[in-house]
């Protein structure tokens, strides 16, 4: 089982090799795994399109003290980067807020040069997909940029369609509770609403293919992640 800091440390493992080349962190918030490849690589680029993010990435690497990031605002669909120029690419907890996430895997193949490493964190769909509505539902409630999650599966196929020659993938469980999850919100008149709703259908046995219940007054669930290493044909010269 895996928390924040062993996610982001489990991402630039991934990358293997490809971690101390060029790297471009695609939708790259607010630098929290652009700092850690930082360590690493040779250069990276942090790509995000919005610019109060990317103040936000930049404060977070220059306190780092790294030199080696450059920052650019853009649609990660249609990234403005040269193509075949990176040896690494990474995607976290991005693709549940693509109206088309394959356009954004279709990106990271396109920017990788042959032999390149594709390295994807996110969200996966509950196991029963008749409680995805619900689910997704609760999460647009926290975050209206939520869209949607992906299964496993189709994580790996996505990765196929999308020119990847072969890609592995990892899943794990992690519980989670209610107060550190609503954080994002900043809102205490949603997160109280929030809430309410979320006891109540605990109290009513509705799981929301999250195992949604009430533990010693506390609201837990638990969270599925998927870590997808996807490979690009070809070698790196």
């Amino acid at each position: 089982m895996l928390r924040a800091p062993e996610l982001t440390t489990a991402i630039v493992e991934a990358l293997g090799s490809a971690a101390r080349g060029d790297v471009v962190d695609l939708a790259s918030g607010p630098g929290v795994v652009t700092e850690s490849l930082a360590v690493r690589a040779q250069r990276v680029v942090a790509l995000d399109l919005t610019a109060a993010t990317l103040e936000l990435a930049r404060e977070r690497v220059r306190d780092a003290g790294h030199r080696n990031v450059r920052f650019v605002r853009g649609d990660v669909t249609r990234a403005p980067l040269c193509a075949e120029r990176f040896d690494g690419a990474v995607l976290r907890l991005a693709l549940h807020h693509f109206a088309n996430p394959s356009a954004a895997v279709e990106t990271a193949h396109t920017l990788l040069r042959p032999g390149g490493t594709l390295v994807v964190l996110d969200l996966l769909s509950p196991e029963n997909l008749e409680d995805r509505p619900l689910h997704t539902a609760l999460e647009r409630l926290r975050d209206p940029s939520h869209v949607d999650t992906l299964t496993g599966e189709a994580l790996q196929a996505l990765a196929a369609a999308s020119g990847f020659g072969s890609a592995q993938l990892r899943t794990w469980s992690l519980e989670r509770r209610f107060e550190e999850w609503a954080r994002i919100i900043g809102d205490p008149v949603r997160t109280d609403a929030l809430e309410t709703v979320m006891r109540a259908l605990a109290r009513r046995g509705a799981r929301a293919g999250i195992g949604l219940r009430e533990t010693d007054g506390d609201l837990r669930f638990d969270y599925r992640f998927g870590l997808l290493v996807a490979h690009k044909a070809g070698s790196r010269t």
